[in-house]
């Protein structure tokens, strides 16, 4: 019970009643898969293997036909299927193992499984679980290098430039300076959608995240809108829009995002953490705590 206490105190903290989300109960709340995205996953130049992999970066994971063990980790992460055993497989790549551990709120295991595996994307974790762990000395030194780099050279791979515009914004909310850099990590974000791939949904998503932080709803909810036209699966972009519902009391607008992360994954961590964090908002204490019952572990980070 004291566990439970805790992640309540925990989500009380993640909810800024302050941001406020434009309503719109016109459109559906599900939308359509981008036609662009369509095209290229049909495109007869696209080969089987890329194909797959749009695929599965696309949320379209019923067209993938016996997938291999790194696509099935794939999958379930994506899903947050977070106890699927592929995921703890030894043979799995580090990255979507670390990325699993981590959304358990296992941060040591998070690192374990990262080891000595170099890039943004590896970094960005590294520091986010150090972080986690209390060792915020230790996280800065891993992204301190990253703004170093970004100022001496050009980043063009769009995983690793999204997740280097996002150690930016963590290295600088750990200094304490966090409107420092928060311009250049959005026109990193920017270029990756502009000039280097317009159907990269998570440069999309990190733009949203940022513009909540900076309590710029309106905005945010337009980034949500792309990645989830380019992804109608994106479990994060979800959330997100979730919270947003929260923060401006539209409850109804809230359960249904919840209830559309359970169509993702019957268990959705993120259904019961938005329903919890929704009870919270609504000073229904009890239902808070039965839902996060629920949840085998509770992170203080955000998933």
């Amino acid at each position: 019970m004291n566990r439970l206490l805790a992640a309540i105190f925990l989500l009380a903290l993640w909810i800024t009643p302050a941001v406020a989300q434009p309503q719109d109960e016109e459109k559906p709340i599900k939308p359509e898969l981008s036609p662009l995205v369509t095209r290229v996953i049909s495109d007869t130049l696209t080969t089987a293997q890329q194909r797959r992999a749009l695929q599965i970066f696309h949320g379209q994971w019923d067209a993938v036909d016996d997938p291999t063990p790194t696509e099935q980790a794939q999958i379930a992460l994506a899903k947050y299927d977070l106890h699927n055993p592929i995921l703890n497989a030894p043979t799995t790549p580090a990255l979507l193992r670390a990325r699993a551990a981590h959304l358990r709120g296992q941060p040591q295991k998070a690192l374990d499984a990262l080891g000595e595996t170099a890039s943004a994307e590896a970094d960005l974790l590294r520091a986010r679980a150090l972080d986690d762990l209390g060792r915020q000395s230790d996280a800065v030194q891993v992204l301190a290098k990253w703004r170093e780099h970004l100022q001496q050279n050009q980043v063009t791979e769009p995983g690793e430039l999204v997740a280097a515009a996002q150690a930016l914004t963590l290295l600088a909310d750990l200094e304490g300076r966090p409107s420092q850099d928060y311009h250049l990590a959005m026109q990193l974000l920017g270029r990756v959608r502009t000039e280097i791939d317009r159907l990269y949904w998570p440069a999309s998503l990190a733009e949203a995240e940022l513009l909540v932080e900076k309590d710029n709803p309106t905005e945010a909810l337009k980034a949500l809108q792309d990645a989830l036209t380019l992804n109608p699966n994106a479990s994060r972009a979800w959330y997100l829009l979730g919270q947003m519902s929260v923060a401006s009391y539209n409850f109804d607008r809230a359960r249904q995002v919840s209830d559309e992360l359970r169509k993702i994954h019957d268990t959705h961590l993120l259904a019961d953490l938005l329903d919890a964090e929704s009870y919270l908002q609504q000073k229904d204490a009890d239902s808070a705590l039965q839902t996060l019952a629920r949840l085998p572990s509770a992170s203080r980070r955000r998933q």
